[in-house]
């Protein structure tokens, strides 16, 4: 019982420390790949009847290396293991990290329970596993850690423990569209070059994968429980052609991801480059544009379409360029308080790295610059009105004020006064009271299947009088009761100029969801 509570626990603080996986300093040119032999050292891996793993992977490792090196002089190659040793699976992804890598390829061999007649490779990038047999893969890969002396870095998660996989279905890569391309193409060189049967390209949780910030994919040669297939993947022959197979995706993926990004710097990149020099303009140049707020969650070398699948989650992606960086951002807010909450929002999902950056037009600039040039607008338009206001009084014009004044004063101001702001402030009538409580406006921004705290949860505890209720499977979160629909829309605006953009009106009758229509025609009654 104490085992699963501590482990509770890690999975919370793996979803809410998730590696933010786009820092990786990559260029137009893919220049380093580093090279995982899986297993290692006291970590032998599978075991066939006439070899153990972790040699079968190092010996296709060292050939592949050797094939980039002679074919392709310009990328650096790097191992995680050139010899038998046991190397952590964290420090496998720091590896990668640390030299910057642009692709990431992890070689081991599979192997079944109970069956000797399964074949085939495959290959696997990070997500969620789908079926049974991909979460088996990894939790026999991921059994590795049980080796290491210390499994702080992964937070006491439990690789054979179904439940602890859920983290793989938070976690977001900025390059998994990548991944799948490169997996593909080594899936298609299996087929056609080393005659393998093709298991497809597979999602799974692999640890060695989960920290690692740029494509990486984990390939599985083969079964070393099949004894033909063992005997393929120990021959010379085998390994070689199996390591070709790798090179030339690797070859192809490297061809069409540099020619990709010559045309993104042709066509793309220009129109962005003018904002950059204009960063320093002053105030005075800006008066015209457009000033707002966004959130920078991530950043990297090379363009990530806003289409990618690693987007989806994310409200209203935006990018920029900046000193040969692209950088990405959520939402355009008219207030830097609306772009703290969405900020909030984005630190909760993982992003702990995202922060504030402030625009006039299309140009970047400091939150200062862009909090002045608001402030200075505020300022002359309040200019403009006492001018305005001061013209009007000096004006002789009389005549024109009475008539005016008249007519607007009798039919709007006491109307309102009445059923508006008596009920919502003091609820003087208590017939008017007891129909508020019956029947009642508010002002829903979210939803979701989780049920998240009002009182701790920080981007709900900024807002005004938050409640929420259940809509079949969905948590509904709203702000407000009102006595009217006008009232309600007043704070629906609020809440869309702070970056709730999809906030919308809901009626409730006795406690119950209404239609709007609905709520508005009882009340006519």
């Amino acid at each position: 019982m104490i085992q699963r509570k501590i482990f509770r626990f890690g999975v919370l603080a793996l979803v809410f420390l998730m590696p933010l996986m786009v820092h990786a300093q990559r260029g137009e040119k893919i220049q380093t790949i580093v090279i995982d032999a899986g297993h290692g050292g006291k970590d032998s891996g599978a075991l066939g009847k006439i070899s153990m793993e972790k040699t079968l992977n190092l010996a296709v490792a060292l050939k592949l290396g050797n094939y980039i090196k002679e074919n392709l002089p310009d990328v650096k190659v790097v191992y995680t293991r050139d010899t038998d040793k046991f190397v952590e699976l964290s420090e496998r992804a720091a590896i990668a990290n640390r030299n910057n890598a642009d692709v990431f390829i992890s070689i081991h061999c599979n192997s079944t329970e109970g069956t000797t007649t399964v074949n085939g490779a495959e290959t696997f990038v990070m997500g969620e596993s789908k079926n049974e047999a991909n979460l088996n893969v990894a939790k026999k890969e991921n059994a590795a850690i049980l080796l290491e002396d210390n499994t702080d870095a992964y937070d006491h998660f439990d690789p054979n423990s179904t439940e602890a996989y859920i983290i793989f279905s938070l976690t977001q890569s900025l390059y998994q569209s990548q991944s799948l391309s490169l997996a593909d193409k080594v899936q298609k060189q299996f087929a056609d070059k080393a005659s393998r049967h093709n298991r497809g390209v597979q999602q799974a949780g692999f640890l060695v994968l989960w920290k690692t910030s740029m494509p990486s994919i984990l390939v599985e040669l083969g079964f070393i429980n099949n004894v033909n297939e063992e005997k393929f993947l120990n021959s010379e022959k085998g390994q070689a052609q199996m390591a070709l197979a790798l090179y030339q995706a690797f070859a192809e993926f490297k061809r069409e991801y540099e020619a990709e990004n010559q045309q993104v710097s042709q066509a793309e990149v220009k129109p962005e480059e003018k904002p950059e020099a204009k960063v320093e303009q002053s105030v005075a140049d800006t008066t015209n544009k457009e000033v707002y707020f966004s959130v920078q969650f991530a950043s990297s070398k090379n363009k990530v379409s806003l289409k990618d699948p690693s987007f989806k989650k994310i409200k209203a992606p935006r990018w920029y360029k900046s000193k040969g960086m692209y950088c990405y951002s959520s939402g355009k807010f008219p207030t830097k308080a609306a772009a703290e909450v969405r900020m909030a929002e984005l630190q909760k999902m993982g992003y702990k790295d995202a922060f504030i950056v402030a625009f006039i037009g299309r140009t970047r600039v400091s939150i200062k610059q862009a909090e002045a040039e608001l402030r200075n607008r505020r300022d002359s338009k309040d200019d403009n009105q006492i001018a305005i206001n001061q013209a009007e009084v000096n004006s002789e014009a009389k005549p024109e004020v009475k008539p005016e004044a008249k007519p607007e004063a009798k039919p709007e101001t006491k109307p309102e006064a009445k059923p508006e702001v008596k009920p919502t402030e003091k609820v003087e009538k208590p017939e008017l009271a007891n129909e508020i409580k019956k029947m009642f406006f508010s002002v829903q921004f979210a939803s979701g299947k989780t049920d998240v705290s009002i009182k701790t949860d920080p981007s709900l505890r900024k807002l005004k009088g938050v409640w929420k209720y259940r809509s079949k499977d969905m948590y509904c979160y709203v702000s407000g009761k009102y006595a009217t629909k006008a009232e309600a829309e007043a704070r629906k605006k609020e809440l869309i100029n702070m970056g709730y953009s999809d906030a919308f009106i809901v009626a409730f009758n006795n406690g119950e969801r209404v239609s709007v229509k609905e709520a508005e025609a009882a009340l006519k009654k």
